[in-house]
């Protein structure tokens, strides 16, 4: 799929993303949210370097839409587990532990949960803000673990050091001294 390949280069190099880098975005997540359920390893493997890719840049915009992006192939990163490369294990934990970090980071500053990988916010007309059902939240944070973290962990013998330091690190990324 073409939305899938283009995501990991709609980054600019240098400045932050421009409107034109977010209407390409925009445009390639929602071919992904229609045609997800076609997507191959590989397609799948540059979805996840894409949404790394607008995590890192440290955009707020482009932090929410890499959430939406992993919202759109949370079912086929899980369904596909097995068939994963340790690349492709490190990047889909990389990323989908770094969306709920940003996810919290917000409700500690803003006391509402946003941008979160797994459920969509929902506006809130009796705040003006944004809330999350917190039965869907747990349950799909509980799918998280019981899926891709304990399935990287198992597979963590087979992966080459560089691999296993991205998945450990991605998990401890919330621990400080």
């Amino acid at each position: 799929e073409m939305a899938a390949k283009l995501l990991p280069h709609a980054l600019p190099m240098e400045a932050a993303p421009g409107t034109a880098h977010e209407f390409v975005v925009g445009m390639a997540t929602r071919q992904l949210e229609s045609h997800s359920r076609f997507l191959d390893i590989g397609d799948l493997s540059c979805v996840l370097q894409g949404a790394v890719a607008w995590q890192a840049s440290g955009d707020r915009s482009a932090i929410h839409h890499a959430a939406r992006i992993l919202r759109t192939v949370w079912p086929w990163v899980a369904s596909k587990l097995p068939y994963l490369g340790p690349d492709d294990l490190a990047l889909a934990l990389k990323g989908y532990c770094w969306q709920l970090q940003y996810s919290q980071q917000e409700f500690a500053v803003q006391g509402a949960l946003r941008d979160h990988p797994f459920v969509e916010s929902v506006a809130d007309a009796r705040d003006g803000g944004h809330s999350m059902r917190t039965a869907a939240r747990t349950r799909s944070e509980l799918d998280f673990k019981t899926k891709l973290v304990q399935h990287v962990l198992s597979r963590l013998s087979e992966m080459p050091l560089r691999q296993m330091a991205v998945c450990l690190t991605s998990l401890a990324s919330g621990v400080s001294e």
